[in-house]
């Protein structure tokens, strides 16, 4: 790929947003910018411990000793440690960096024994993964929004792709369904709500014959009462007026509480919260913080008491219906990824979004008076909770991308010494 390649430009083909384009405005670029992102990073080939020895999945196997060796097939050496890669993945306000270990579930026998060595045996590990379709809400045993549940949504946000409603044909809004007051004789646990959000689907498509798309937020009001939050699109074809009295009528009869308050005021339908949502980091940020920025804000996260399905969960806190991810991967050198976290961190700081800190503790003196201060790195975020990669949320990720293949394609001039202490960036 050319270095002077140049990404499409974003997308912005909505009238709402006619009046906002400025410097503000960024858009949503289609899923090929990256494509043409991941393009200009030079790929590397999985190596072990820096000795150049070419390691593959398919040429090293585990032993069955118990202490975590591998075995490489073509020169018959062991590695002590499992070689790793680096997979970058960019999307269109999310790049990201995770570490895969190469590992083996079936190890071979004793090395005395003779090794079979059997291809099969081998893959690559995954990370962790997410269900965030929507469908799957009620699986596994959810206890709160946890800080890494927000990430998690803050980054599905800045990754869908969003240039895909871009067109003329369509319009966005934010649609907020709620309860009446006696809302646990209609919805007595989560697995309830989750119902009558599916059923409201099921309804929509048949009047329509079109899917509802939309990415969902669950919060709680004072009261208690669950309410949900859905961002998403469809046809302009289909009149406003039309579509929030309909709204409005079949929640009402989903929820089948009969209380004629609920019918005049169970839903909402609001295009001004589009506008503020002009690119994918605004997505994310914005709908991880919707109604809930801020600890006076806390109990809209926290369900109920008693408000649980059978099994002790209290269900899915978000998820996103219809809509799909956008991403490129490629995989790159362990050198690379530590000069692309280089760069990001030194990118933060002339953001001024994050700083660098000093803590001190108690010194070694015997009246422990004398403290002394050490520095903190800038850090990078990561979705795992570990330090095997990191994600990064911008407003246009793959302009960022390109930037940084260009910075660590130049040649290295400049080598520090060895064994000197680099400076922070």
């Amino acid at each position: 790929m050319s270095q002077n390649q140049t990404l499409p430009a974003p997308v912005y083909a909505w009238p709402e947003f006619a009046d906002h384009v400025g410097e503000l405005w960024k858009g949503f670029r289609p899923a090929e910018a990256c494509d043409i992102a991941a393009a200009m990073f030079q790929p590397a080939t999985p190596r072990g411990d820096g000795t150049g020895r070419h390691i593959t999945p398919d040429n090293i196997t585990a032993l069955a000793d118990g202490t975590g060796r591998y075995l490489h097939r073509p020169t018959g050496e062991l590695l002590t440690e499992a070689p790793t890669t680096c997979t970058l993945s960019i999307s269109g306000g999310v790049i990201s960096m995770r570490v895969n270990t190469i590992t083996t579930d079936q190890p071979t026998p004793a090395i005395d024994d003779g090794p079979v060595f059997d291809g099969d045996d081998l893959e690559w590990d995954q990370p962790d993964g997410q269900a965030d379709d929507g469908e799957d809400d009620n699986t596994g045993v959810v206890q709160g929004f946890s800080r890494r549940s927000r990430m998690r949504l803050r980054a599905a946000g800045a990754s869908i792709d969003w240039a895909a409603a871009q067109t003329p044909a369509s319009q966005m809004a934010m649609l907020t369904l709620t309860y009446p007051d006696d809302w646990r004789t209609a919805c007595p646990t989560p697995a309830d709500l989750l119902a009558q959000r599916k059923a409201l689907e099921k309804r929509f498509k048949r009047a329509t014959g079109y899917r509802m798309r939309f990415l969902w937020k669950r919060e709680f009001q004072e009261r208690g009462a669950p309410h949900l939050h859905m961002y998403g699109w469809w046809p302009r074809a289909i009149a406003d007026e039309w579509f929030t009295k309909w709204l409005s009528a079949n929640w009402y009869e989903v929820v089948g509480t009969g209380n004629p308050l609920h019918l005049q005021a169970g839903t909402g339908v609001d295009h001004e919260e589009s506008l503020k949502m002009s690119d994918p980091n605004r997505v994310g940020n914005y709908f991880a913080s919707y109604a809930s920025n801020g600890k006076y804000k806390d109990y809209q996260n926290v369900a109920p008491e008693g408000w649980v399905n059978p099994n002790g969960s209290v269900g899915r806190y978000w998820g996103y219906v219809g809509l799909q991810r956008m991403h490129a991967d490629v995989q790159i050198s362990h050198g690379d990824m530590m000069r692309l976290e280089r760069l990001l961190r030194s990118y933060l700081a002339s953001q001024k979004r994050t700083h660098r800190s000093r803590s001190s503790r108690n010194g070694t003196r015997l009246d422990g008076n004398r403290k002394r201060y050490t520095n903190k790195r800038y850090k990078l975020p990561t979705l795992k909770g570990t330090t095997a990669g990191f994600t990064f949320l911008t407003n246009d990720a793959p302009a960022l991308a390109v930037e940084l293949a260009r910075a660590i394609t130049q040649p290295q001039d400049l080598h520090w010494p060895t064994g000197k202490p680099r400076p922070l960036p």
